[in-house]
């Protein structure tokens, strides 16, 4: 079984190879910021959610004293 060689027209040169990695890294990046904007939400709302069971809290203890 011999080792063929792609035709010249059919190989991919290295600027195809760079847009398609340029390409790739765009989509990754786009991602990854998104994921980054949903931790920051997700975290103000934890940090708002536990405020509020510190509040609550609180308030059950201010009750159980009466």
């Amino acid at each position: 079984m011999a080792f063929r060689r792609p035709h010249p027209r059919q190989r991919r040169t290295c600027e195809e190879y760079k847009a398609e990695l340029k390409e790739e890294n765009y989509h990754l990046h786009s991602e990854l910021q998104t994921e980054i904007d949903t931790n920051c939400q997700n975290k103000r709302r934890i940090n708002q959610l536990e405020r509020n069971y510190s509040q609550c809290k609180q308030e059950i203890q201010v009750l159980n004293r009466e």
